[in-house]
């Protein structure tokens, strides 16, 4: 049975002109874009909601500082891919964030171990790849390299089977299964 396959974009709250904010494009795509004052993650749970409504499958991509939203929602709701392009969850001596995206950041680094969604690494550091590896004991992850704008003609990456996504895999091949 073919699922109805959708595509949640989490603009990057902190950057205007962030590159999943021009995703519109795309068909079977929502992009939420977070205002300046809003409660990051209940947005995001409502937007995953209205999503999960019209399609069967979700993949929630979001990239720089909205990657810590994308993974504490895929800590509390099932999401069925998380990719995430510079996420940076585990790069030492990150640089100082808003309240309400250091404690979003501080949960989804606590309970990373309880996703189960496939992860899908765009252009991450070898540090936080093997974060991710050693944090996320359930879900399938890939590793892939990056292009200058992450969600560029990737629609077919974030919505494709896993095993088209895997044979694309550059870094950690015995992880993506």
């Amino acid at each position: 049975m073919e699922q109805n396959r959708g595509i949640l974009f989490l603009a990057d709250p902190l950057k205007a002109g962030s590159a999943a904010q021009t995703k519109s494009e795309y068909t079977n795509s929502m992009t939420l874009i977070f205002d300046e004052n809003g409660r990051y993650l209940s947005h995001a749970q409502a937007a995953l909601w209205r999503m999960r409504q019209k399609y069967g499958w979700v993949c929630v991509a979001a990239e720089g500082n909205a990657a810590c939203i994308a993974a504490a929602l895929a800590v509390q709701l099932p999401v069925d891919r998380l990719a995430l392009a510079g996420s940076g969850l585990f790069l030492p001596g990150a640089k100082r964030l808003p309240r309400e995206l250091a404690r979003l950041n501080a949960y989804a680094r606590r309970n990373l171990s309880l996703v189960v969604s496939q992860i899908l690494l765009i252009g991450a550091q070898e540090v936080e790849v093997r974060g991710f590896v050693k944090s996320c004991v359930h879900a399938c992850i890939c590793a892939l390299e990056a292009e200058q704008t992450p969600w560029k003609n990737c629609q077919n990456i974030l919505a494709a089977p896993w095993e088209g996504v895997a044979q694309n895999n550059l870094r950690i091949p015995w992880k993506c299964v």
